[in-house]
């Protein structure tokens, strides 16, 4: 909302203000809406009907509708001349203030003129501090005169009250007008409840602006601009000759399998620059990459076991401390599933929506289907798993566009294993993780905020501003 919509939606509030202001110091007193009210000192014209309404012309018209003006006609023995006047919506429960020569539009248009002990605009603002339920379409108006309202005996003081509530609207209140406590209260009222819309309005594209905050920050913790670099740690470079060793030996004793060489990294591929004692390498080198497979379903006493069982769509999770798929074990071993270890970096092959190139880490021991390949530093005390990932959820996007952001095609473990990821030594890897794991708490407190204030924004504007300036409802 802007300025002057927060100002409608709270003018029963600072009426409510200075309504308490008037009868604490006993300067008026409430009186009953059909007591205040005389009889109109004309016959009413004819209404023009809506059908009959004309973009322009020589006389405005004023029906119920919410809009001031409705439309215009030409026919002046319609025409009302005795103003100000008040105008109550019987249907609508709109109130509007006439100032001028109109006619009346329509049905449901009720023409108020309060008695003489009202300044006509006093009474207009007066009008708003009645909570009157809305019933529909139905009439209104009967009910709105048992309600009662608050009149000051100083019709001066009427004046200066109708005065700054104009000003206010009007952004011009520079003076004092009639107390300067409940004047600096309802300024401050319509500032705090503009800021909090503010924040409602912000919150519907707030939830993007946390997205890319999230991708700023993992960007910026891969590339070596969140956290210090120390001279004193181990070069990766020594680090990944360890893990080479660990990998030669796990070969040299059939644990795994002897891969084929990967393409050296061009200069093509590198995106941008690394800190001292950070090396770019191909993710196949360095991590032993798994998949898994799909029981075959003809076959019942291959599921509903006890062995957990992960499909594509569980790396949504983020982490995953628990799936709903179960095998049994003559499941995995009729299949080409494999259990993988606690603690490793997944990331989805395929699958519906956002899911291709979804990265998880893995919290417990589980197998997978064929659409998710896990991945396990050949030595886990040299690359830290949370890095890993850390890097995957960075580069999304860029993962996703190597088979095409918008296709369906899916990535495969070739795909995966020469994709190239910067390593940096070990101890930064921990403090990369370290400060980005509470950089995201705070990203999820913002976010939290947001989905609370688009909750609550309403809430807080109805109830939380009138209990904190203790406003009678």
């Amino acid at each position: 909302m802007d300025y002057n919509e927060i100002y409608n939606h709270n003018i029963s509030t600072y009426v409510s203000l200075i309504n308490n202001y008037i009868i604490n110091n006993k300067v008026g007193k409430q009186v009953q809406i059909k007591e205040s009210i005389q009889k109109l000192p004309f016959k009413i014209p004819s209404k023009i009907q809506k059908k009959d309404y004309l973009p322009e012309g020589k006389y405005p018209i004023i029906d119920q509708g919410q809009s001031t003006i409705a439309g215009f006609t030409n026919d002046k023995s319609c025409l009302i001349t005795i103003n100000p006047l008040v105008i109550f919506g019987d249907h609508t429960l709109a109130l509007k203030f006439i100032d001028f020569d109109f006619v009346q539009g329509a049905d449901g248009v009720k023409l108020l003129l309060p008695d003489n002990r009202f300044v006509v605009k006093f009474f207009f603002y007066q009008l708003h501090s009645v909570n009157l339920p809305s019933r529909g379409y139905s009439r209104h108006y009967k009910y709105l005169l048992e309600h009662r309202i608050v009149f000051s005996f100083d019709k001066d003081l009427q004046q200066k009250i109708v005065d700054f509530l104009d000003d206010l609207k009007n952004k011009s209140t520079n003076k004092v007008y009639f107390n300067e406590e409940i004047e600096t209260k309802i300024k401050l009222l319509q500032q705090l409840t503009l800021d909090i819309s503010t924040i409602k309005m912000k919150s519907v594209f707030n939830s993007n602006v946390i997205k890319k905050l999230r991708q700023s920050i993992l960007s910026e913790a891969v590339s070596g601009k969140v956290v210090p670099q120390d001279p004193d740690d181990e070069p990766a470079s020594v680090l990944l000759e360890k893990i080479r060793a660990e990998k030669e030996r796990l070969i040299k004793e059939k644990k795994i399998r002897k891969e084929k060489p990967l393409p050296p990294i061009s200069e093509d591929e590198i995106p941008y620059e690394l800190p001292k004692r950070w090396e770019w390498v191909r993710l196949g080198e360095y991590f032993n990459l798994k998949t898994g497979a799909t029981p075959s379903t003809s076959m019942s006493e291959y599921w509903g076991g006890t062995i957990r069982w992960l499909k594509s769509g569980d790396v949504n999770l983020g982490e995953i401390y628990e799936c709903n798929g179960r095998i049994t074990e003559k499941g995995m071993n009729n299949s080409n599933c494999k259990i993988l270890p606690i603690n490793s970096v997944l990331i989805a092959l395929n699958g519906q929506g956002k899911t291709r190139a979804t990265s998880a880490m893995l919290r417990i021991e589980a197998t997978c289907n064929q659409s998710i390949v896990a991945m396990v530093s050949y030595d886990t005390s040299k690359l830290i798993p949370e890095y890993l990932w850390t890097y995957l959820k960075s580069n999304y996007m860029h993962i996703r566009k190597i088979t095409g952001h918008k296709q369906r095609r899916g990535l495969n473990m070739g795909i995966i294993s020469n994709f190239i990821v910067p390593i940096p030594p070990l101890n930064e890897q921990k403090r990369i993780v370290e400060k980005v794991d509470g950089l995201m708490q705070l990203c999820d407190q913002l976010e939290s905020q947001v989905k609370e204030n688009q909750k609550n924004a309403e809430s807080l504007m109805n109830s939380v501003l009138r209990e904190a300036f203790e406003v009678e409802a």
